[in-house]
C-alpha cells in the first residue's frame, strides 16, 4: 500500500530534483540509471463535460503517453471542469502541450513538471536555454557568414 501511494502520489520533488518511484530490479544501479520515463498527473483542459468520464479521458490520455489510472473525482463524477489521467511519459520526445479531440484542440497541463520548453516541448529545459533554439541561431549565423 505504501508503494502504491509513493507511485501514484508523484511526481516528488525533493530541493528541485524530481523523484522517480519504480518497483525495484534486479542490477539496478542508481549511478549509471537514466530517468527515460516518469509517471504524471496529466490535466486536460477546457473538454466539454461529455469528454469527462473515464473512457474518454483514458483515449485522450492515451495520445500523449501510457494511462496508468484516471482521477477518482472523474470515475465518480465529481469532477466536471477538467479531464485528468496519471500517466506515463517518455522523457526522451517532446511532451504535446495540446491534444486534439474532434477536431477542436485542448490543452494539457503536466503537474509537477515545470521544466518544459515551451519551443520544443522537451522536458529538463527552459526556451531561453533551448538546444534546438541555439542550434537554428548558429545555423542562421553561418548561413549569413558564408559567401554565396
Amino acid at each position: 500500500m505504501d508503494y502504491k501511494q509513493a507511485a501514484m502520489g508523484g511526481p516528488w520533488l525533493i530541493g528541485n530534483h524530481y523523484i522517480t518511484v519504480r518497483a525495484w530490479r534486479k542490477g539496478f544501479d542508481a549511478r549509471s540509471a537514466e530517468v527515460a520515463t516518469t509517471r504524471v498527473w496529466a490535466r486536460f483542459l477546457e473538454l466539454p463535460v461529455e469528454f469527462i468520464n473515464r473512457e474518454a479521458v483514458e483515449r485522450i490520455a492515451s495520445r500523449i503517453g501510457r494511462p496508468v489510472c484516471v482521477d477518482r473525482a472523474i470515475v465518480s463524477g465529481a469532477c466536471t471542469k477538467f479531464g485528468r489521467a496519471f500517466m506515463e511519459v517518455d522523457l526522451t520526445k517532446p511532451l504535446l502541450g495540446q491534444c486534439k479531440v474532434e477536431d477542436k484542440t485542448y490543452h494539457v497541463e503536466y503537474e509537477g513538471l515545470d521544466n518544459i520548453c515551451t519551443e520544443c516541448g522537451m522536458y529538463g529545459h527552459s526556451k531561453t536555454s533551448c538546444p534546438t533554439l541555439r542550434k537554428q541561431a548558429r545555423e542562421h549565423r553561418l548561413s549569413h557568414h558564408l559567401p554565396p
